[in-house]
């Protein structure tokens, strides 16, 4: 049985998460204390003290010049990093079946900032060079999954964060060491629907499909890679195998634990 002061925490966590799920319903804008108060029921003095102490453990944010309350930076982070394991749980026996189906090595890399990392791999052998893509950051332009995660990037975030300057220091091989280049070569991967690089990077061929939510964005994606014998003669199918794996991740992302 809840005594007193469990019944009081509960419910006092109980009206947060309300206060939270109000904000979820709002727009980039956010909701001041008046329109929350109206949203969840409460008097204003009540939930005004409830937003200052969710702001202050970074659970929401206020805008000093509209006075407009928007969910935290910990909201997005706590979200992003379970939604980085449930991808790499759901992932793992896809990417064993892949890699049993293609021989080659696969992962799954996910975006942070202008990098790449992988979260999940596969491989058929015991190799260190098989989990050489765990907890790497990788410039997003040198492989194949990171094209695919920028892939559908606007034009002028694609110039801001990977200038001429930038992309020159990549390596003599890279395809794109200019802006323009690399926004052709993006254009072609959204009109293909996979990426591959070949001996770019380093001296493997990679494939990669992007992995989608259910409101179509790009949240990760498959990688299969190995040596370049290993693609010259079957780089159709690995290809088909690439994206057949990655629709499955992204049907069985989308539904209900």
């Amino acid at each position: 049985m809840l005594n007193s002061e469990t019944r009081s925490n509960s419910t006092g966590l109980a009206r947060d998460l309300d206060l939270l799920d109000a904000l979820a319903q709002c727009d980039a804008q956010g909701a001041g204390v008046v329109r929350l108060a109206t949203m969840v029921g409460r008097e204003k003095t009540q939930v005004s003290r409830a937003l200052s102490t969710l702001a202050n453990a970074g659970f929401v944010e206020r805008d000093d010049s509209t006075r407009a309350y928007r969910l935290g930076w910990k909201l997005h982070f706590l979200a992003a990093r379970t939604l980085e394991r449930r991808l790499s749980t759901v992932a793992s026996p896809l990417l064993r079946q892949l890699t049993l189906r293609t021989g080659a090595r696969s992962h799954l890399f996910i975006l942070r900032g202008n990098f790449t990392t992988a979260i999940c791999s596969q491989s058929n052998d015991n190799s260190e060079q098989s989990w050489q893509w765990m907890d790497r950051r990788v410039p997003a332009p040198v492989t194949s999954p990171g094209r695919i995660l920028i892939s559908e990037w606007d034009v002028e975030s694609v110039k801001l964060a990977f200038p001429d300057s930038v992309l020159a220091k990549y390596g003599e091989n890279l395809r794109t060491t200019t802006s323009e280049a690399l926004l052709a070569e993006l254009s072609t991967i959204r009109s293909q629907g996979y990426a591959v690089i070949h001996q770019e990077y380093d001296l493997g061929v990679g494939c990669s499909a992007a992995v989608r939510n259910e409101n179509n964005q790009i949240i990760a994606a498959i990688n299969v890679e190995g040596p370049p014998s290993m693609f010259d003669q079957k780089l159709d199918q690995i290809t088909q195998l690439t994206r057949k794996y990655a629709s499955l991740l992204a049907a069985r992302i989308s539904q209900p634990r």
